[in-house]
C-alpha cells in the first residue's frame, strides 16, 4: 500500500565505514458495567503538508510521494479527558481502539486530502479502581489523531487494561513495501468544536511524520577487502548514543518516567529483504534530548549465513535526522570478524534441525523447545547464547584444550525464562562472559551442576556493574550475590558436591568464579 502525499526533498548522505519481555495482564470487564455511552459523528477535514505521513518510493530512487489511501486508519484521541475512541469486543471481552477507515468518498485531491468521517464513542481505563469509564467530551477538548497507530490494543504490565496505545518501528523486515507501511504521523493539540453531537474543526489539519526515511545500498567487502554478495540472516541498526527510538507510546505525557512515552533501543531484523541490487528501506524515528545528535553515529551491522560480521557506520547529520525527510546512499559494511561456532547436537537423539541458531546483533541465538532438551556442546565457541523457554534442559558440555575448552558470549551463554536448567561437565570448561554483567549461567527455574565422572571444573568469568556481579544464577535454588554462598549446596545434582570459594576480584572490573562438582563417592 502507498502512503504520503507531495514529494520530498532528498538529501544524500555521505557514508563512512567505520532483545524484552513483557507480562500481559488481561483485566476482564463486563460490558454490563459500564454506563451505554454516547456516540459522536466526527467530520475533520485533514491535508498533506510539506512534512506528513506514510511514503512510497519513486522508481527513480532519489524522491518519495504520499497521498493517503482508502482503508488508512486514524485514531481519535481526546487528550484533555485521556480517552480514546473505543468500542466492545465480544470476542476479546474489553474496548478495543476504534479507528476511522479511510472510503474513497472521504479522499479527495488525488489523495492529498480527506475528510475524517465515523460515529466515535469515548472511553478511559480508570487504574485505580481498575474498570472502563465513558467519558462525555466537552466543547473545545484538545485531540490528538493518530495515522496508522499499529498496535492500538496492547496489554500493558502495570494493571492498565488495553490503556496506551503503542508504535512500534521494530516490525520492520527492510523491504521497500514494510517500510512503507511504517508511516506513523499524529496530528496533536488540535481544539475540536462540539455541536450536539458532532465534532468538527473549523480549518484543515495537517500530519506531521515521526520519521525519517532511509533507502541504503548496502556493499559488503570480506577480509580480503573483496566486494561479496553474502546471504544476510540478522541485521541491527543503533546508534552510538542509543538514540534511536523502538517504540513510542503517543499518549503518554513527555514527562512520564513510567511508562516512558519513548524507549530508546537497537532494532534487530532476522532475514532481512535486500534488494537485488543491494538495497535495504527502513523507517527510523530518533529522540535527541540535550543535543545528543552531536557527534551520534548510526550503526549498522549484519551476519550471514557462515557467522561473518559486518559493519558500517555512518555519522548523524548536524541538528540529527529530521522527521519527514529521506535519506539515501551507498553503506559499505566492511568485514569485521566470524562468529566462532561450536558443534552442537542432540544426545536425546532428537530432531537435529531443532539447532538452528537465530541470527541477532550481538550473536547467535539456539532457541530449544524440547520437553526436556538434552544437548551436548563440543568446542569453542564465540558470541552464541543457548536459550531454554519454558521446558527444562539438559546440557552436556565436553571438547578438548588445555585445560578447557572454552565459551564466550556478550549476554547470558545460557538462559531459560522459567525452566530447570542440569549443566554435565564432561571436562574443565570456561565461561568468558566479561564482557558483560549478567550471569553466564541465569536460569529463571532450578539451576544444577553434575558431571560425566570424576571431579570437573567450570570455570567463569563475568564483569561487575557494582550490583550484579554474580557468575552463575538458578532462580528456584541459588540466588548467588558475590558474597552469599551459604546455598551453594542447592547447585549439586543428588550424588554430587558442588564448591566455590567465592569470586576472585581480578582488578580489572571483572571477577572470576571456579566452581568445582566432585562425585560424593569414587
Amino acid at each position: 500500500m502507498k502512503r504520503i502525499a507531495l514529494l520530498i526533498a532528498s538529501a544524500a548522505l555521505t557514508l563512512c565505514a567505520c532483545e524484552r519481555m513483557e507480562e500481559t495482564v488481561n483485566n476482564e470487564t463486563n460490558e454490563t458495567d459500564v454506563p451505554v455511552p454516547a456516540v459522536y459523528h466526527v467530520n475533520i477535514p485533514v491535508s498533506i503538508g510539506p512534512e506528513t505521513k506514510g511514503v512510497s518510493f519513486d522508481p527513480d530512487g532519489d524522491k518519495i510521494s504520499t497521498f493517503f489511501e482508502e482503508g488508512d486508519k486514524v485514531y481519535v484521541y481526546n487528550k484533555t479527558q485521556d480517552a480514546l475512541a473505543r468500542h466492545w469486543d465480544d470476542v476479546e471481552g474489553t474496548y478495543l481502539a476504534t479507528p476511522i477507515v479511510l472510503t474513497s468518498a472521504m479522499i479527495q485531491n488525488e489523495g492529498r486530502s480527506c475528510t475524517l468521517e465515523g460515529d466515535l464513542s469515548f472511553f478511559k481505563w480508570n487504574y485505580d479502581e481498575q474498570k472502563w469509564e465513558v467519558v462525555t467530551p466537552a466543547d473545545e477538548d484538545e485531540y490528538c489523531l493518530y495515522y496508522q497507530l499499529n498496535g492500538a490494543d496492547y496489554y500493558f504490565s502495570f494493571g492498565y487494561s488495553n490503556y496506551y496505545p503503542r508504535f512500534y518501528y521494530s516490525g520492520q523486515d527492510g523491504s521497500e513495501t514494510c517500510a512503507s507501511q511504517y508511516d506513523f504521523a499524529e496530528v496533536t493539540d488540535i481544539k475540536l468544536v462540539l455541536s450536539e453531537t458532532t465534532l468538527t474543526v473549523p480549518d484543515n489539519v495537517r500530519f506531521t511524520n515521526l520519521q525519517s526515511m532511509f533507502r541504503q545500498k548496502l556493499i559488503f567487502k570480506n577480509s580480503a577487502s573483496e566486494t561479496v554478495t553474502p546471504t544476510i540472516k540478522s541485521f541491527s541498526i543503533d546508534t552510538e548514543k542509543g538514540t534511536l527510538i523502538d517504540y513510542y507510546n503517543p499518549t503518554i505525557d513527555i514527562s512520564s518516567t513510567s511508562p516512558e512515552r519513548y524507549e530508546t533501543y537497537s532494532i534487530e531484523i532476522d532475514n532481512p529483504v535486500i534488494s537485488s541490487d543491494g538495497n535495504i528501506y527502513l523507517a527510523l524515528a530518533f529522540y535527541y534530548p540535550d543535543d545528543d545528535s552531536k557527534n551520534d553515529k548510526l550503526i549498522l551491522t549484519a551476519t550471514d549465513t557462515e557467522g561473518n560480521v559486518y559493519c558500517c557506520t555512518k555519522n548523524v547529520p548536524a541538528g540529527g535526522f529530521q522527521n519527514g525527510k529521506y535519506y539515501y546512499g551507498n553503506c559499505t559494511m566492511e568485514w569485521d570478524h566470524q562468529n566462532g561456532k561450536p558443534t552442537v547436537t542432540r544426545s536425546d537423539g532428537g530432531n537435529p534441525n531443532e539447532l538452528n541458531p537465530l541470527l541477532y546483533d550481538w550473536g547467535l541465538q539456539y532457541d530449544f523447545t524440547g520437553n526436556p532438551m538434552r544437548i551436548t556442546i563440543s568446542g569453542d565457541s564465540q558470541d552464541y547464547r543457548f536459550y531454554f523457554n519454558d521446558n527444562p534442559g539438559f546440557v552436556t558440555l565436553t571438547g578438548s584444550g588445555d585445560p578447557v575448552s572454552a565459551s564466550w558470549a556478550g549476554h547470558n551463554a545460557f538462559i531459560g525464562s522459567n525452566s530447570d536448567l542440569t549443566v554435565i561437565l564432561d571436562c574443565n570448561y570456561f565461561i568468558d562472559n566479561s564482557a558483560d554483567f549478567h550471569a553466564a549461567i541465569d536460569c529463571g527455574g532450578e539451576l544444577k551442576l553434575m558431571t560425566t565422572g570424576g571431579t570437573q571444573t567450570l570455570t567463569v568469568i563475568t564483569n561487575d556493574d557494582g550490583s550484579n556481579a554474580y557468575g552463575i544464577y538458578g532462580d528456584s535454588n541459588y540466588d548467588a550475590w558475590i558474597y552469599d554462598f551459604s546455598n551453594i549446596s542447592n547447585l549439586a545434582v543428588d550424588g554430587f558436591t558442588v564448591s566455590c570459594p567465592g569470586a576472585v576480584d581480578n582488578l580489572d572490573g571483572t571477577y572470576t568464579w571456579v566452581y568445582t562438582v566432585s562425585p560424593t563417592t569414587p
